[in-house]
């Protein structure tokens, strides 16, 4: 399986420069497809075009493929396992972006339903609105996320590269400004020392 995997590599290396050229430009649109979720789209490229630029260069993808056919399902298992292996910590990198997300956006209604209850307090109101919950998003349920991971399965190289080129990069940055804003906050801090808070970005 291996010295299959060596020889197609080595074959596609040998592509001349107009193919190597559209192959990369199918491999960016897949990645900047899986990571937009449009695994069907992917699919559709990838087969469509690569199977054409196979049968322009090496001739008809079918024949070849038969000839090869054991070696290409041994392949395809090793291909899909690993692919299995990136979905897990794909998946959980996913689900700490809508952690965040919905963190912030409760944090956000819990501050107005305050703000709304001390107004009635302050107004001699009743006020019977509860208080908001933390609710687990709906597209953190693995039922409802069967597409990506079909592309995080499939598409792993692509997910990879985008992973970290999208999601690990944006962590990266989210550090940094969250490092500086302390910083920036202490400092304000010591310039306003005895000053109160308008109770808004306290």
């Amino acid at each position: 399986m291996l010295e299959f995997a060596m020889g197609l590599l080595a074959g596609v290396l040998l592509w001349p420069w107009w193919a190597m050229g559209i192959l990369s430009l199918v491999c960016l649109a897949d990645i900047l497809l899986v990571e937009l979720s449009e695994e069907g789209w992917a699919t559709a490229i990838f087969l469509v075009l690569v199977s054409a630029l196979v049968w322009m260069v090496n001739g008809n993808p079918f024949v070849l493929g038969w000839h090869h056919i054991g070696d290409i399902a041994l392949f395809g298992v090793w291909w899909l396992v690993a692919g299995a292996l990136w979905s897990l910590p794909r998946y959980w990198i996913y689900l700490i972006g809508i952690k965040e997300t919905a963190e912030e956006n409760y944090k956000d209604k819990y501050q107005n339903w305050e703000y709304e209850k001390k107004r009635a307090e302050k107004d001699g109101r009743e006020f019977n609105k509860e208080a908001p919950k933390r609710i687990r998003p709906f597209d953190t349920y693995m039922s409802n996320n069967m597409d990506r991971l079909y592309g995080w399965v499939v598409f792993w190289p692509f997910s990879i590269v985008g992973t970290f080129f999208g999601d690990f990069l944006q962590q990266i940055v989210k550090m940094i400004a969250t490092f500086f804003s302390s910083i920036y906050e202490r400092v304000a801090g010591q310039v306003f020392k005895g000053w109160e808070d308008d109770g808004e970005h306290s």
